[in-house]
């Protein structure tokens, strides 16, 4: 059966927990040295307020993932490493329940992420979660397969944020899925063009600041630290429709 609908997520922070930041920021911790370190706190402090106004443009985009990329090469950072970092990251509360609903819905989902695909990977996996998800689009790295280092990363897979609504499109048509019938679930204003339009975007925010950051680029948002609202969203978009 052909399915009607289609369901996108950000990952880091919606769905995981704002207190991460990101998976970045968790590899890093549990990796780099100090030295090491001072750099990626320099490049965050360069880049993370314009993301967050935003106001980063393409060329800061790309810069700020392959600058963060190249310290983890120079740091000689393996796999076995990232996973052990990452090791005990879990997912929001009911985010699992919601991929399984899908599921049983038969409604085709995707993870689009301004991140490292291999991050999201590990994580999903460790939350039982990977086999609910039908795509990630995010930057991959290479991987030696031998010593497990950090050799760089496939230059094909690049996800930037402005990049989220040709991935939305891809996967829409990938699962013969109605363009506008992609429901799209962010956090910030990196997702503005996540999905297909804002009328079918749903945003997180984590309290009255984020919440009015985000809403004009936002069909409806709400402060919550679970899924459930996401749960009744995506129902009330799906049941409205066929009834």
């Amino acid at each position: 059966m052909t399915p009607r609908y289609a369901v996108v997520f950000d990952f880091d922070g919606t769905l995981t927990p704002k207190h991460y930041v990101s998976l970045f920021n968790i590899v890093e911790k549990g990796v780099l040295s100090e030295k090491y370190l001072q750099e990626t706190a320099t490049l965050r402090n360069k880049y993370m307020p314009k993301a967050m106004n935003g106001i980063i443009t393409h060329e800061e985009e790309m810069a700020w993932l392959e600058e963060n990329i190249n310290i983890f090469i120079k740091a000689k950072t393996t796999i076995n490493q990232i996973k052990y970092a990452l090791k005990d990251v879990r997912l929001r509360s009911n985010v699992v329940d919601c991929m399984l609903l899908l599921k049983y819905k038969c409604v085709p989902t995707a993870v689009i992420s301004y991140g490292v695909k291999q991050f999201i990977e590990i994580v999903l996996q460790n939350n039982h979660a990977l086999k609910l998800v039908d795509s990630i689009y995010a930057t991959q790295l290479e991987i030696d397969e031998k010593t497990g280092l950090v050799l760089g990363y496939k230059p094909e897979t690049i996800l930037l944020p402005r990049q989220k609504g040709l991935a939305s499109t891809h996967f829409a048509k990938s699962a013969t899925v109605r363009e506008n019938n992609v429901l799209a679930v962010g956090d910030s204003l990196v997702d503005s063009l996540l999905g297909s339009s804002k009328e079918n975007r749903f945003g997180i925010a984590e309290d009255e600041i984020q919440l009015k950051r985000i809403q004009n680029v936002m069909g409806e948002c709400a402060i919550t630290q679970d899924f459930s609202l996401v749960i009744s969203w995506i129902l009330n978009k799906i049941n409205k429709t066929l009834a």
